[in-house]
């Protein structure tokens, strides 16, 4: 039985039962997990004043070549100057949120872009299968 931490909502998360699991945006038809991946595409680099506080790129995350979430660059403002994970998830819209979707903050930080999009690729069944992606119409 395998389990990894540093999810949030959750800390620890079973694997025994992530074989596969239909999608609604792939219209009912099932996929395997395991041939599904993120890829990765960075923003461009910041310009004039802005540069100054902004020095390094934040990351989309893709699935299925849509935007699903962000590895955020820490910035002059950054309190621990470390990389973060957003994705972006489903919700049910109430009276009080009319949005269908939210973004959660996985409770994984890194130091560098690097370990934040291994941690993704080493994990991406697992998100995949534990949360409803939103995904957003470039």
């Amino acid at each position: 039985m395998s389990s990894i931490t540093g999810l949030n909502p959750v800390v620890s998360l079973n694997l025994s039962k992530c074989a596969y699991i239909p999608l609604d945006f792939f219209c009912g038809i099932c996929y395997y997990i395991s041939n599904m991946k993120f890829t990765f595409k960075k923003h461009p680099k910041e310009t004039g004043i802005r540069a100054v506080g902004h020095t390094r790129q934040s990351v989309d995350i893709k699935l299925n070549g849509k935007r699903v979430g962000l590895i955020i660059a820490p910035t002059w403002s950054s309190v621990d100057s470390l990389w973060h994970i957003n994705l972006s998830i489903k919700i049910e819209p109430t009276t009080e949120e009319p949005c269908t979707w939210k973004w959660i903050t996985l409770k994984f930080k890194s130091a560098t872009e690097a370990e934040c999009r291994q941690f993704l690729n080493d994990n991406t069944q697992i998100l995949i299968s534990k949360f409803n992606l939103h995904q957003f119409e470039d």
